[in-house]
């Protein structure tokens, strides 16, 4: 569509319009970039009469915008606009391109050197006040996130430095506990070992005195009583000699220096004497008794160093299959006193299977099943107590030789197996044989600690 269809089509869309009221007045504005307006020509339309010369008044608006563009030699814009009695009813947006012929600088001085040159330098100033600036602008942004890169760097090598040594202190910490707690239970277990066994000796000691006041309370009755109560001492004593001579080397035996310097404070010089001539003959007898055993011989005592022997090589092959395995997994539930009952299958398997190993290198036992053995071990272990177990699980763990372990570790393990061997049942066929254990002589009297058995002492097993 062309500019002058555009008018007319404007133009008759405006006289129709209802708003529109004679006379009206057009005037055509050159718009500029600027925004402002240069009025260019003026119309009126006074009346409807003037309608028929509607394609006349097009054509000089036209011809108008045309010839005002073409002087200024470029697209121009321009803007009709339609007023009655004051008031804007309309307007149109027009656009005016001068013909080629004309198209070019009009009133305009061709370009000089020096302008050309003034130009250029104009251009290059501007783009390189532009470049420093983006490059200092991009630099300035570099440099703040470097430092703050920094200052996080920092920052984060401190906190880490403070978790080291954080984790340091407290990984000491608890291995100090840890020590602390050990030495506690050990020190506990040998408080309760001790505790327990005074209490057994006390309460010994006060059962055999109540024995004896039972037996011979009736005596001390009669006496002090004139006969009214009690029995003579001539009856009490039938049969009792054996007993008498039973408690008073008990007695004895239990008495110490310490004991006979408080006898000797509160007694008269007369007892003191007694007692100390018959202490001191109860301990030489059983001195000259022990030495004189030492190299006596007899079918028993033969017999019993066999059987010592038998249970010797046992412990030994038995120590060599603990340290050839691993332990380690029976460490914890020994520790914490689990019983053979609640321990894991898999641990019961191995423990029986050490301990067949050791039947069958030693080949002295004879037919002893290895899971009952094994029961019995575990339950002697944990009837030693800790503090004796750890001496020994610190030979398994650094495979100390047999010819290397201290006497206290070999008796140690010769204790488990004699226990461990005790409650599987084992007997080694001839009556007067038994496992090996601590013996004791008084008045030259033998007792076995294992009830009528007579066995090797411990001491000389310790010692091959």
């Amino acid at each position: 569509m062309t500019s002058e269809e555009r008018i007319s089509t404007w133009l008759t869309a405006l006289l129709e319009s209802p708003g529109a009221e004679f006379p009206i007045s057009l005037s055509l504005f050159h718009a500029t970039a600027e925004s402002s307006q240069r009025i260019v020509r003026s119309w009126r339309i006074d009346d409807e009469a003037a309608t028929h010369v509607l394609a006349q008044l097009t054509a000089a608006i036209d011809q108008a915008g045309a010839a005002d563009a073409e002087d200024l030699g470029v697209l121009q814009r321009y803007l009709l606009r339609a007023s009655s009695k004051g008031k804007d009813i309309g307007s149109a947006t027009l656009r005016y391109r001068p013909t080629e012929e004309t198209f070019g600088p009009v009133d305009s001085e061709p370009p000089t050197e020096r302008g050309l040159v003034a130009q250029a330098q104009r251009h290059s100033e501007f783009s390189i006040r532009t470049l420093v600036q983006t490059i200092s602008g991009i630099m300035e942004s570099q440099q703040r996130i470097i430092q703050s890169q920094e200052a996080m760097l920092q920052a984060f090598n401190q906190r880490q430095m403070q978790m080291f040594e954080t984790m340091e202190t407290l990984s000491t910490k608890k291995l100090e506990r840890e020590i602390e707690v050990e030495e506690r239970s050990q020190l506990l277990q040998i408080e309760a070992d001790k505790a327990a066994q005074q209490g057994k000796d006390k309460h010994d000691f006060w059962m055999q005195a109540v024995e004896f006041l039972k037996d011979y309370g009736p005596p001390m009755l009669n006496y002090f009583t004139d006969g009214k109560v009690g029995k003579t001492l001539a009856a009490t004593m039938q049969g009792k000699v054996a007993d008498v001579a039973k408690l008073e080397e008990m007695l004895l035996e239990r008495m110490t220096e310490a004991d006979l310097a408080k006898i000797k404070e509160k007694a008269p010089r007369e007892v003191f004497e007694q007692v100390e001539q018959a202490w001191r003959s109860y301990h030489a007898r059983k001195a000259a008794t022990s030495g004189g055993g030492a190299g006596a011989s007899s079918p028993s005592n033969d017999n019993a160093g066999a059987v010592g022997e038998r249970v010797l090589s046992f412990a030994r092959a038995l120590y060599a299959s603990l340290v050839a395995e691993s332990i380690d997994d029976l460490v914890p539930p020994l520790a914490s006193g689990q019983e053979w009952g609640a321990l894991p299958p898999r641990l019961q398997g191995q423990l029986a299977s050490l301990c067949s190993a050791a039947l069958r290198t030693s080949a002295t036992i004879g037919d002893v099943d290895g899971a009952t053995l094994a029961q019995g071990v575990w339950t002697a272990m944990g009837g030693v107590g800790i503090p004796m177990l750890i001496p020994l699980g610190q030979a398994i763990g650094t495979r100390r030789p047999w010819a290397d372990l201290d006497p206290d570790i070999r008796l140690t393990l010769l204790k488990i197996v004699n226990a461990a061997l005790a409650i599987a049942g084992w007997k080694p066929g001839a009556p007067s044989d038994g496992v090996a254990s601590e013996t004791s002589t008084s008045s030259g009297r033998e007792t076995s600690s294992s009830a009528d058995q007579a066995s090797p002492p411990v001491e000389s097993a310790v010692g091959k």
